[in-house]
């Protein structure tokens, strides 16, 4: 029974991971990544208070390295590394520019959310909302793994993880407690709709968990069926780095997947899209004796245009049934 679930369940899974292109939409949220990465961290440490216990360097140096993958993690974080030692000064003109940069990515990971989510029925976006939704999302996020990071620096949990079992737990634990943490926000503040938060942990958590297996798989292919250096050199850093914002991108959608399912938000009902959809009609009009031709260019639902062809498809008939009525009676 519980076997024949599961397969159901993924049967589900496949078929929603098929219809929303999750590879394609993961590809395209890699390029835009690339964009938008490094001015979100900079938008970020704007919210991080540089607190002498916490050691932030030393902090994003560990989170850094076990988010991202070794060979592409040294060129990653000695990037960060520069960033954080030089703070860039406050000022209105950098945190605006920043902020449009991270909003601008947000609003596409936000579209691409919505369209797994079938959020169809959200017509309008607030622009006050999805702005108040992006701080939210960011400030918070920022006390959290803040507080994450804190604990850690602590003296007392510093020496309880430098215990052998602990110490090689640790190197499991720590990233997924930040990834789980970053995935529930993201799967809470980005959709516009709402989400019940027992979906959230569980795509969360199985994205968190999925990431974990894969990270581990990933570093064991790249250091042993791999040698990316002697193809690409010095700039071997860069394709795995790529492949790996990819699949991040693709197991963080995969876990929206899980949430919509979830939710029940999978299934494309016909009313649903039928409200949504619109057809759009070019008519021209020739009048006679005259070379001007008027073109009007309109749109309908669905439901109008089946209006509008039932009644021209009725006049002809009902011109028929006249025209043979009045031939009757002219024979009698």
């Amino acid at each position: 029974m519980i076997l024949k679930s599961a397969l159901k369940y993924l049967k589900i899974f496949w078929k929603k991971y098929n219809e929303d292109k999750i590879f394609k939409e993961s590809a395209a949220l890699t390029y835009v990544t690339l964009l938008g990465f490094i001015p979100f961290i900079i938008f970020l440490l704007f919210f991080l208070p540089n607190l002498p216990f916490v050691e932030l360097e030393d902090q994003i140096s560990e989170v850094t390295k076990s988010i991202f993958v070794p060979e592409s993690a040294q060129v990653i974080f000695d990037y960060i590394s520069q960033i954080t030692s030089k703070r860039i000064p406050f000022n209105l003109i950098s945190f605006f520019i920043l902020l449009f940069t991270s909003y601008s990515l947000f609003q596409i990971i936000n579209s691409s959310f919505d369209n797994i989510l079938n959020a169809r029925e959200i017509k309008s976006k607030d622009i006050l909302t999805e702005i108040t939704r992006f701080f939210g999302m960011t400030i918070f996020g920022s006390v959290i793994i803040l507080a994450l990071l804190s604990a850690i620096s602590l003296p007392i949990a510093s020496k309880f993880l430098e215990m052998p079992f602990l110490q090689n737990l640790s190197l499991y634990i720590t990233p997924f407690l930040i990834l789980f943490i970053i995935f529930t926000l993201g799967f809470f503040y980005i959709p516009t709709v709402r989400v019940k938060k027992r979906s959230i942990v569980i795509g969360a958590a199985a994205a968190a968990a999925v990431w974990i297996i894969f990270k581990s798989f990933f570093n064991w292919y790249i250091a042993t069926l791999t040698n990316i250096e002697l193809i690409f050199g010095v700039l071997g850093a860069i394709p795995i780095f790529l492949i790996w914002i990819y699949t991040n991108w693709v197991i963080m959608l995969s876990g929206v997947v899980i949430v919509s399912i979830l939710e029940g938000r999978h299934i494309r009902t016909e009313s649903l899209q039928g409200e949504q959809e619109h057809i759009k009609i070019s008519i021209e009009r020739t009048l006679p004796h005259s070379s001007k031709r008027r073109k009007i260019k309109t749109s309908f639902s669905r439901s109008d245009l089946k209006e509008i062809l039932q009644e021209l498809l009725q006049e002809p008939e009902n011109n028929c049934k006249e025209d043979k009525k009045q031939f009757t009676e002219k024979e009698e």
